[in-house]
């Protein structure tokens, strides 16, 4: 499952700050934020949320919701 670090390392390497992810898929700054501090869980992003961070990101929705031992 993805964490609040590799959600800040996916985000930089896409080039963008927090703001513009949060622009990108509808949510305030701050949201993001609390996913990237680990404030709050990605098992509560809704699913349609989740697909726009997998766009904004370009990473692969599936990859990103293996559990680690897989």
């Amino acid at each position: 499952m993805i964490t609040g670090e590799d959600l800040r390392r996916y985000r930089k390497a896409a080039g963008l700050t927090q703001t513009q992810l949060a622009e990108q898929i509808g949510c305030p700054y701050r949201l993001v934020q609390k996913y990237e501090y680990g404030e709050y869980l990605f098992e509560n992003m809704t699913i349609k949320t989740f697909a726009k961070l997998a766009k904004a990101l370009n990473i692969d929705p599936r990859e990103a919701l293996k559990e680690e031992d897989e």
